[in-house]
């Protein structure tokens, strides 16, 4: 990381940390969108607390 902040130089780190908090937000919310979209329960039950609530009770 050291070289690329080198290549690059100081202008270009103080705007890519400048944009860290709206990009990590946009895709918390991009994942969510997808979740919702898609199907839901194919995606959560791979959460451990959650993917209790849609135990088959057959097995």
């Amino acid at each position: 990381m050291a070289g690329l902040t080198r290549f690059l130089g100081g202008r270009y780190r103080e705007l890519a940390q400048t944009w860290v908090t709206p990009a990590a937000t946009f895709g918390a919310a991009a994942g969510i969108a997808v979740t919702w979209g898609f199907d839901w329960k194919a995606v959560l039950q791979y959460v451990p607390i959650v993917n209790l609530k849609w135990k088959d009770e057959t097995s």
